[in-house]
């Protein structure tokens, strides 16, 4: 930022909405003004708003419109228009480097598909063209202060995601986030004009934000200090939930979806986009309204041309009214617990919270002791009386009667810009603003086994700049590679030091993408560290390594891995990433022995079905007890030779039958990636191989290459697809390595149908084998992948496609048997409206199954959403993982 900035920015970067206000910086009595936002309305028509919807709407090649009359296009064109890009920003179980926005949409091609970060980039970007439009010759955009609002539950990964769309929309350096909840009590106090002194001491102030598509809860307290100032201290802030506004018009799509067509029948796609829309203006209607009326829906039926029709619907206002209040918020007593499952409903490919009554997650936020004493509403959805009143009512239960004092804003809508707008001019004169350490505490993880321990690196608390060190003994940065870290947040009740370390389970932490850097020095293979953690005078979490060699000073960042590719990094590591011991430590090193010396030997006979049982024996375990830990520690003898037996074939394909067996999946603990650089430095590019050889080699592949990232995955189905287009013959192995490729895009996977497609049309017709391509299909049909997101998951069309093909085959004959497992796993619900199947489709496969002899507890998953279990990922994988390793 060059000289001193004119304005403080504050920009509300929303799920349904975004926002600009600023404040002079030049008078000490300015008030945050909001910017209106030149935007187009209709095609030809612009006017200025004071909001800018975030909706992005695909024109051509390169070019998205933005705004109002993208949002219109929304209702026309469903399948053209990207939005809630906020929300994947929050949601980082797809990167936000990834291309999937509009989400599943077969009108945009893939290679225009925006990625999160850049489909907030060009919000951020029309932001900061309405800025310039105005402000840009006397104060261009780039010379001022900037603030970007955040939810208060945003993990530091998406934080930085955040920042990362900022820079990529042009941004200046040192933008700063502020939490959300924050900047609407930024913005009361501004308003009201209230100094600290005038707040009662001791007072517990509740700010509740639902948006578009989040909740936010945060609890303030007013103190007095030692030295007689007041202070606002922030104490907590909720989890993280996908829950909002959103969710509500999704309840009244469904309410309208069973008027429309019935409860037997579903709109297409296209159809459910344009309903979505209505749902929208219904729900706020709905709220607004001071008395009854109704609401009629019509959206065009499946037909094509100009007397398709249309179907419609009437719902009465108080009728959706009370949907929403007793849905999302319906009264309940103090202590109230939400319920948990393991995955909420998916819509966009978001997993939405399981319970959507948003008073249940304050109730739980609050706990055992639920007083509050005042309370502040803001988003858009609390902008109506009715949902406010509703929710003091509530509260005063919870406390005996006594109703909490309202601090009211009449604009919930443009309160957190106009906040954000207010903190950073207090920011920028140095003047006293809310106390808001670190939320949660920052964990590294140092080792996995059947428990994982974690380092603290950042406690919970922590306040901005304020340094905390963690001494980890053994802890060493391999050079001139990337290195890299498995990162989580502690839940609200976890409290540890800097420095401390505990084995915590899976429940008790938020997985974030992982710490990464590159040292580049010469000299030995790695150098010992030291972890250094703050919160910057960004908002940020930074983690450094520090060098402890006198001789090899340096200090390196840690950045978070924000591109999903965390298959390419090596990791950092410890004396407790050999791991912990969990297996009798002179058995196994007997068994490696054994191991070493079978394979190794010249016996042109070996079997490795006999150095198993050798192993077993060795081990005094069967060969399924085998924990993570344990086969990683065989595997490491395995690769300590250096060499592969290439002299003898018959230990040559013992060799990859083993290896196999003990690296699967690929990955689990941090020293994987290694251990594959190391596999295929060994294999190099092997020459020709018998077929049995070959065909050991191609199972080793399959079995280790979820450990492989995008583009290693993509490279070797290019060549294996290319072996297969050359070969006539079936190649059974060759077809479940391609379909177990997951990672690949879905214009490779559409290669790999139309071929197995082909290939099975003409056995059948020729009364050839067909179990390879109906195995095949069922992995590459799945609706379930075993590690890649729901954007790699193959669209219901070629399901539908192959059923056809094989509805009136037999399958209770053993020529078709196949076919049961393929749509078990094709039909199964994903709770994705782009991914589950029609429900006539789903009928009839449903039928067919069960008249096929599927048990009926089988058939539940096509029946309604039941989230994963152990069960279905060994199903996914194609075989039991080894114990000891968790997918979270």
């Amino acid at each position: 930022m060059a000289g001193f900035p004119r304005y403080s920015i504050g920009i509300d970067l929303g799920t349904t909405n975004c926002s600009l206000a600023y404040v002079d910086l030049s008078r000490t009595d300015g008030e945050s003004q909001v910017l209106m936002i030149p935007q187009l309305e209709q095609r030809a028509t612009e006017v200025e708003r004071t909001s800018l919807p975030s909706f992005l709407a695909y024109e051509s090649e390169g070019r998205w419109l933005v705004g109002a009359y993208a949002k219109r296009l929304a209702r026309e064109t469903p399948d053209l228009v990207a939005h809630s890009a906020k929300s994947w920003l929050g949601n980082l179980s797809l990167s936000p480097s990834s291309g999937i926005l509009p989400w599943k949409s077969r009108a945009v091609p893939e290679s225009e598909k925006l990625t999160p970060m850049g489909a907030s980039a060009l919000l951020l970007a029309t932001l900061r063209d309405a800025w310039n439009r105005k402000f840009g010759e006397s104060a261009p955009f780039g010379s001022q202060s900037v603030v970007i609002t955040v939810p208060a539950s945003f993990d530091p990964a998406s934080q930085a995601a955040t920042l990362q769309a900022a820079k990529q929309a042009g941004y200046p350096a040192g933008v700063r986030i502020v939490e959300e909840p924050q900047a609407a009590f930024y913005r009361w106090l501004e308003s009201q004009s209230v100094t600290l002194s005038e707040l009662e001491v001791g007072s517990r102030i509740l700010v509740v934000d639902v948006g578009g598509g989040t909740s936010d809860f945060s609890l303030f307290s007013v103190a007095r200090d030692d030295d007689g100032t007041f202070s606002i201290k922030r104490e907590s802030v909720s989890e993280h939930l996908l829950l909002g506004g959103d969710n509500m018009d999704l309840a009244l799509s469904y309410a309208l979806e069973s008027e429309l067509v019935g409860a037997s029948e579903e709109l297409s796609v296209d159809q459910w986009g344009f309903l979505l829309s209505r749902a929208r203006e219904l729900k706020e209607a709905s709220l607004e309204a001071e008395s009854d009326g109704s609401f009629k829906v019509a959206i065009p039926s499946k037909g094509a041309g100009l007397l398709a029709g249309t179907l419609s619907a009437e719902i009465s206002l108080s009728q959706a009214r009370e949907l929403v209040l007793e849905g999302f918020y319906p009264l309940c007593s103090a202590g109230t617990v939400a319920e948990k499952a393991q995955e909420g409903m998916r819509e966009w490919g978001l997993p939405y919270a399981v319970d959507c009554a948003v008073t249940h997650h304050i109730s739980e936020f609050l706990g055992a002791e639920p007083r509050v004493d005042a309370v502040l509403f803001n988003g858009g959805s609390l902008s109506t009386t009715v949902v406010q009143q509703r929710l003091l009512e509530l509260l005063a239960n919870w406390q005996g009667g006594e109703t909490p004092f309202l601090m009211a804003s009449s604009e919930t809508d443009l309160a957190v810009a106009r906040g954000a707008a207010y903190f950073g001019a207090l920011s920028y004169r140095k003047e006293r603003v809310i106390d808001s350490g670190a939320s949660r505490c920052v964990l590294l993880k140092l080792a996995i086994d059947e428990r994982a321990e974690y380092v603290c690196v950042l406690p919970k608390g922590a306040q901005p700049l304020e340094v905390f060190v963690a001494e980890v003994d053994g802890l060493h940065l391999q050079l001139n590679k990337v290195a890299r870290f498995e990162a989580a947040l502690g839940d609200a009740d976890m409290s540890l030091s800097a420095g401390e370390r505990r084995f915590s389970d899976a429940s008790r932490l938020r997985t974030l993408p992982a710490l990464e850097t590159e040292v580049e020095m010469d000299g030995s293979d790695s150098v010992p560290v030291r972890l250094r953690a703050c919160l910057n005078e960004l908002g940020l979490v930074t983690v450094v390594c520090e060098s402890t060699d006198p001789e090899r000073e340096g200090e390196w960042e840690l950045e978070f891995n924000l591109r999903g590719d965390v298959s390419v990094a090596t990791t950092a590591s410890t004396q407790a990433d050999k791991g912990v011991q969990a297996y009798d430590l002179k058995r196994a090193q007997k068994a490696e022995s054994i191991l070493l010396g079978r394979l190794f030997s010249k016996d042109p006979n070996l079997k490795a079905s006999r150095i198993f049982k050798e192993l077993e024996s060795s081990l005094a375990l069967p060969k399924p007890d085998w924990n993570l830990p344990l086969c990683r520690a065989l595997i490491d003898g395995l690769l300590a030779k250096g060499v592969v037996p290439v002299e003898n074939n018959s230990a040559l394909e013992a060799w990859f039958q083993l290896a196999g067996y003990l690296m699967r999946p690929g990955f689990g603990t941090p020293r994987d990636r290694r251990r594959l650089d190391l596999f295929f430095e060994l294999l190099g590019d092997p020459a020709a191989q018998p077929r049995r050889v070959e065909v050991q080699q191609l199972i080793f592949l399959r079995r280790v290459c979820f450990g492989l990232s995008e583009e290693e995955q993509a490279s070797l189905f290019d060549k294996h697809f290319e072996l297969l287009i050359g070969s006539p013959k079936s190649e059974p192995e060759r077809i479940r390595l391609l379909c177990s490729l997951e990672a690949v895009d879905l214009e490779r996977k559409g290669r790999l149908f139309e071929e197995l497609s082909q290939r099975l049309r003409i056995s059948m017709q020729s009364s050839g084998e067909v179990g390879s391509f109906l195995t095949g299909m069922a992995i590459l049909l799945s609706r379930l992948p075993f590690r890649t997101g729901l954007d790699r998951v193959v669209p219901p069309n070629r399901v539908e496609t192959i059923f056809g093909l094989l509805k009136k085959e037999d399958w209770t004959n053993s020529r078709f048997a196949g076919a049961k497992n393929l749509f078990l796993r094709a039909g199964r619900i994903v709770d994705d409206r782009h991914l589950d199947l029609s429900s006539g489709l789903a009928r009839k496969i449903r039928s067919k199954l069960e008249k096929s002899g599927v048990e009926h507890s089988k058939l539940r998953p096509l029946e309604i959403y039941v989230a994963r279990s152990v069960s279905d990922q060994n199903t996914s994988f194609g075989e039991a993982l080894p114990p000891g390793l968790v997918l979270v």
